[in-house]
């Protein structure tokens, strides 16, 4: 499944009167919350909806041996009753790779994070996912969002890198966060500059995480915001803690030696 997406920048060069972000005077009209804002420069718009699928009320769902490209969403299953996802990858796509629901299992697959975070977990409700991704290489990539979004209970979660041990980027893996996937940025956790009432309408205090075991084989950062508890962490890229009684350990279960990453994780390509 292949899509197409859209450099944001591309708006500023809607000239003519009836182009629509001309009338606009180059602002977002949507939600209500931004209205009025710049347009984000330096970021990818998608104009294509979710590759695969699942709505409220779907039952079952496997999908194996499938390719996603250029969409809004990759695989998203995170409304199934169960899924299961195996030898599929995921490229390109602008506001999430992956998600599932409790007990969802991804094995054997992969993404990047050109334009989204490559996983996203949607609800603190979602508890035992099991899932194994390797990090693909994007040196194409546009935005400031995090590799990966987790919160729930109960997860295993591994991450691999795929090619050079040093990605292209430095992107948090962020664990336990008050606030939606168009919120996150590398800054985390601060919010972006003009989206503090948007943000306050999603932030409730129940994203939180427990009882997860993150195993990080990239250099990629592992940031716990303030409601991650109790999770265990092995990373071979830094961590921050901002949660309680986790348990860090600055070494991946692997047997490939540790790399020299950055302790400080600037915004990227972040719109001026």
């Amino acid at each position: 499944i292949e899509g197409t997406v859209r450099p944001s920048n591309d708006c500023y060069n809607e000239t003519n009167t009836g182009d629509l972000a001309k009338r606009f005077n180059y602002q977002l009209q949507w939600p209500q919350e931004v209205r009025g804002l710049p347009i984000p420069r330096d970021h990818m718009l998608n104009c294509t909806e979710d590759g695969i699928r699942a709505y409220k009320g779907a039952g079952d769902m496997i999908v194996e041996n499938c390719v996603v490209k250029k969409t809004r969403g990759g695989i998203k299953l995170y409304m199934a009753k169960s899924a299961r996802v195996s030898n599929c990858r995921v490229l390109d796509c602008v506001v999430q790779g992956y998600s599932v629901p409790s007990g969802g299992v991804i094995t054997g697959s992969s993404g990047n994070a050109a334009y989204g975070p490559l996983l996203y977990i949607h609800f603190d409700s979602h508890s035992n996912q099991t899932i194994d991704l390797e990090v693909l290489p994007s040196p194409h990539a546009l935005g400031d969002h995090p590799l990966a979004a987790i919160k729930g209970h109960g997860h295993s979660i591994t991450f691999t890198q795929a090619g050079s041990p040093m990605p292209e980027a430095l992107r948090p893996i962020i664990v336990g966060y008050p606030m939606r996937f168009d919120f996150l940025c590398v800054d985390y956790p601060d919010v972006p500059d003009g989206y503090e009432d948007h943000f306050a309408r999603y932030s409730p205090e129940t994203y939180e995480a427990s009882g997860i075991t993150i195993n990080n084989v990239t250099a990629h950062p592992v940031v716990l915001g303030k409601l991650s508890q109790e999770n265990t962490i092995f990373s071979l890229g830094p961590i921050r803690d901002y949660g309680t009684n986790n348990t860090l350990t600055p070494e991946a279960r692997t047997s490939l030696r540790p790399c020299v990453c950055q302790a400080k994780y600037p915004r990227v390509n972040a719109p001026p």
